[in-house]
């Protein structure tokens, strides 16, 4: 069962540093950063754009619901402008320091498909340098997955250690931002070909798969290609978790029958109605009723007369 895409998000005029979610009211930083969403106007791995777009953050399980269900809406909740693209924050550093990587090694702005790509894909570590170490930022080494669902493209950083939900597997990370079940309702296309669920290679483990798929994202982002080379299809899920008010749409399908039932019964036109076919059949009643009687003691007073 599918979320419905009556999340009304809030127009936000500031600037992408915005405090406030647009679905859920609550300020950007109490929202965890695998769950922090930026959006992109364009491929954020072009390194000639420095932008990228709007750049409006927001909570990333509304925004997949708002762009994707029921037909979506695939504007910025924010700015009204196009979203081409969709990354979590732990993705968004590391290509937004690869594209300064990019300025910085000739003054203004390189290519990164030569080797200079590999040595910043292999070397460069999200929040080593730049954020303090704690808890909350420990471990945070990983790579992306990068991948199309509709028209759209998710650039989410897959965790290399194993703590939370949907990290350390590409399919696990991909299942849990989609909110499909990664088992049995996601399948991932690359080339024309279905490479998970693998039919024809059951030997291969999800792991391993996993791995490949991170390969490919990797080669997206090493030659700059303008889409993921990676298509997601699957039903999503009616997801429970987006709203501590959420209902479920059978629930209301069956609230909203029960009122219109009502709204009929009680509706001016309908109550005239019945009073008048009440009334008419009382009237009916009562006549028949006082013919029957009437005929009764008539036949009592007057009985018929016999021959004899």
């Amino acid at each position: 069962m599918m979320a419905s895409s009556s999340e009304t998000p809030v127009s936000v005029k500031e600037s992408s540093t915005s405090p406030i979610c647009p679905f859920s009211y609550h300020p950007l930083s109490a929202i965890p950063r695998d769950n922090l969403a930026i959006i992109y106007q364009c491929n954020p791995t072009n390194n000639r754009n420095y932008e990228g777009g709007c750049g409006h953050r927001c909570n990333l399980s509304r925004l997949v619901s708002y762009l994707h269900d029921n037909g979506g809406s695939a504007v910025c909740p924010s700015c009204r402008s196009r979203v081409l693209a969709v990354c979590d924050l732990e993705a968004d550093d590391f290509l937004r320091r690869r594209r300064h990587f990019a300025r910085d090694c000739d003054g203004n702005t390189a290519d990164l498909t030569d080797g200079g790509s590999n040595e910043f894909l292999d070397s460069v570590k999200i929040g080593r340098d730049s954020v303090e170490e704690n808890s909350e930022n420990e471990n945070r080494d990983g790579r992306i997955i990068t991948f199309r669902y509709g028209s759209i493209s998710y650039f989410l950083w897959v965790s290399s250690n194993l703590k939370g939900v949907g990290r350390g597997c590409a399919m696990e990370r991909i299942g849990c931002v989609l909110n499909m079940d990664d088992q049995t309702g996601l399948k991932v296309i690359y080339k024309g070909k279905v490479i998970y669920p693998s039919n024809t290679h059951p030997e291969i483990s999800r792991n391993d798969l996993s791995e490949q798929m991170l390969d490919i994202s990797s080669g997206d982002l090493i030659h700059l290609r303008k889409k993921p080379s990676l298509v997601v299809m699957g039903l999503r899920q009616y997801n429970r978790n987006l709203s501590k008010n959420a209902v479920d749409p059978n629930v209301m399908n069956r609230i909203s029958g029960l009122l219109l039932f009502v709204f009929r019964i009680l509706s001016p036109d309908r109550l005239w109605l019945n009073m008048n076919q009440a009334l008419q059949m009382t009237i009916d009643t009562t006549t028949t009723l006082v013919g029957g009687l009437r005929l009764f003691f008539r036949s009592i007073l007057h009985p018929p007369q016999t021959r004899e």
